[in-house]
């Protein structure tokens, strides 16, 4: 009996995870050549980037999808009959188990890697849901059953045929028995800083004093200040304010009475 050998990549970069799940998962299409031992041999190898541990579908071609006004074919509702886990790499083909239905699988049948697979996400709460949204929009030929908290179900009651986790800053996928097939790093994104608010200051005083006084507009006399915008008001206690260039910036300096 041939013993199964699991490959569990090495971490990736975090940034753009989804992004990078979706190239290292990417469906690849072979056939079933025969049946040999118990196994059975598709023509994919490492060539076609397949790894040990690798889900395949058996597929069982379905009707095809087509838009009733533009008579375009907008699909094919395909399903898997069987699944397959590939056991060991050869050159020009690989040798994979039945996980389930062995008894449809015929030679000539067509196979997809990680395609029409049962898929759930396991995670924390607060910073899964984003994940799992971006992971379901990278992997649409999965077929998602939901996501589920830490504590809510452990990774082997799940009972599908994938599972991705989040724990330790890591993304796992592991298969329904719980073999670790991928790991990539993951860092949470850091939350915007929050948005400055311009506090609301207080009324300024009319100048009074020996060397200035107030500045009254003519009744009833219409003033124009142009295409400004009102931004705010200065602090009180104001005494002298003045105009200063910084590079770019515009800046009023005041002063008050300390």
């Amino acid at each position: 009996m041939t013993g199964l050998i699991l490959a569990v990549s090495p971490p990736i970069a975090s940034a753009g995870v989804a992004e990078t799940v979706r190239d290292d998962l990417r469906p690849i299409s072979g056939y079933v050549v025969m049946q040999q031992e118990g196994e059975y041999m598709v023509d994919l190898d490492a060539r076609h980037g397949l790894r040990v541990g690798d889900l395949l579908s058996v597929v069982t071609r379905g009707p095809e999808v087509i838009h009733p006004r533009t008579k375009e074919v907008l699909g094919r509702l395909d399903e898997a009959k069987a699944v397959l886990q590939v056991t060991q790499m050869k050159s020009g083909f690989s040798l994979a188990r039945p996980l389930s239905g062995a008894a449809t699988i015929a030679d000539g049948d067509l196979v997809r890697r990680f395609a029409l697979l049962t898929a759930a996400f396991q995670g924390p709460a607060p910073q899964s849901k984003a994940l799992y949204e971006e992971l379901r929009e990278a992997l649409p030929e999965l077929e998602w059953q939901g996501l589920f908290s830490a504590g809510e179900r452990s990774g082997s009651s799940l009972k599908t045929d994938l599972v991705f986790t989040l724990e330790n800053k890591e993304l796992r996928l592991r298969d329904r028995e719980g073999h670790p097939l991928r790991t990539w790093a993951y860092a949470a994104p850091q939350p915007a800083p929050p948005k400055s608010v311009v506090p609301v200051p207080a009324p300024v005083p009319e100048p009074v004093g020996r060397d200035s006084s107030p500045v009254r507009w003519p009744v009833g006399e219409e003033i124009d200040f142009g295409s400004f915008t009102s931004l705010g008001e200065l602090p009180s206690r104001v005494l002298m304010s003045a105009f200063t260039l910084d590079l770019d910036q515009l800046l009023l300096a005041t002063v008050d009475d300390k």
